[in-house]
């Protein structure tokens, strides 16, 4: 019987299948077309060693009338992704010198990486990626990491950055994730979320749609509910908009 390979299907089919419930269906892993000429395609990596099994998606901007820009976003995209994997490479190479045969059926460990287009035009582009690792235990691991960046100026975003000052965006949100959160609290810690507070730099992606909040595995709901996301609508938060934001969305 081929455990081995059994169990390289299986652990392929749990990363698939985490990937999947963690990030929204639409758009993920495929070409995103903006406007014309401006576009974001995909560079897939497979890696099956081994040390790690898994896939990854890169996002490579296309199109940007900036070239120096896009070079430098792309290959930034890149290295975060290579990056990630090598880490988990070398932890495995360093798992499989210290326990040899002892507990080689943890071997490989599993990868994968993917991402959501959440917003892109010749203004700005806001990408959702989320980094999944299993390197032995009762189940793998996942985190969100976002990448919101003014094109005009290749500045990178913080959440502070889409307000007027003065404005108490951190106290609006707050209170739209807790009507979110009390609206079905089955599905989230009866405690732990009540003392999670919106900083300056927190976590965040731009839709269409609204401003999208994330929070980490653990921080306000069991794993079983995957990574927390809450939409804010940009109509609770239109009057401390920068105007500068307040006209790109209008645009849409």
């Amino acid at each position: 019987m081929n455990i081995g390979g059994r169990k390289s299907r299986l652990f392929g089919l749990v990363v698939s299948l985490l990937l999947l419930a963690a990030l929204p269906s639409a758009g993920w892993g495929k070409a995103i077309q903006a406007r014309p000429q401006l576009s974001m395609d995909t560079e897939t990596i497979a890696y099956e060693t081994d040390l790690i099994q898994g896939e990854v998606n890169i996002p490579v901007l296309r199109g940007l009338g900036n070239p120096d820009l896009q070079e430098k976003l792309n290959e930034r995209w890149s290295e975060e992704t290579t990056g990630f994997v090598d880490e988990i490479k070398d932890a495995a190479q360093d798992f499989s010198k210290e326990f040899e045969e002892e507990l080689a059926h943890w071997l490989p460990f599993q990868v994968g990486v993917d991402y959501r287009v959440a917003y892109l035009d010749e203004s700005l582009v806001s990408i959702s990626t989320v980094y999944y690792r299993y390197t032995g235990g009762a189940h793998g691991f996942s985190y969100h990491k976002s990448t919101n960046v003014d094109l005009s100026t290749g500045k990178d975003l913080i959440l502070a950055d889409l307000f007027v000052a003065g404005y108490d965006y951190c106290q609006v949100i707050e209170d739209e994730v807790v009507r979110q959160i009390e609206a079905k609290p089955m599905d989230y810690f009866e405690e732990d979320w009540r003392d999670q507070k919106i900083t300056q730099d927190h976590d965040f992606c731009l839709t269409p749609e609204g401003i999208v909040i994330y929070y980490g595995l653990y921080e306000v709901a069991p794993y079983s509910s995957g990574i927390p996301e809450f939409t804010i609508s940009f109509a609770k938060l239109w009057e401390g908009l920068r105007p500068s934001i307040q006209v790109l969305l209008d645009r849409n």
